[in-house]
């Protein structure tokens, strides 16, 4: 991967958006907060970005299948 790609799944009508960042640190605080919003407020996905800027390492599920590391975009009205 050359650049840095962004896969919009639905189109988001956002007005006065507000994005919040959870990267995995230390404990993985701001991840587990992150998804901790994204449960209770009940938000959508909507878009992946994917980087050669991100570390070279690839995620594999439970059953085995392979993909590389993403940034996800979730909303909520």
């Amino acid at each position: 991967m050359k650049e840095t790609f962004i896969k919009e799944l639905v189109k988001a009508d956002l007005n006065n958006p507000i994005l919040i960042g959870g990267f995995p640190g230390l404990g993985l605080v701001g991840k587990i907060a992150t998804r901790h919003l994204v449960k209770q407020l009940k938000a959508e996905r909507f878009a992946y970005l994917y980087s050669p800027h991100f570390p070279y390492f690839v995620h594999v599920n439970k059953k085995g299948s392979v993909r590389l590391l993403r940034g996800t975009f979730y909303f909520w009205k």
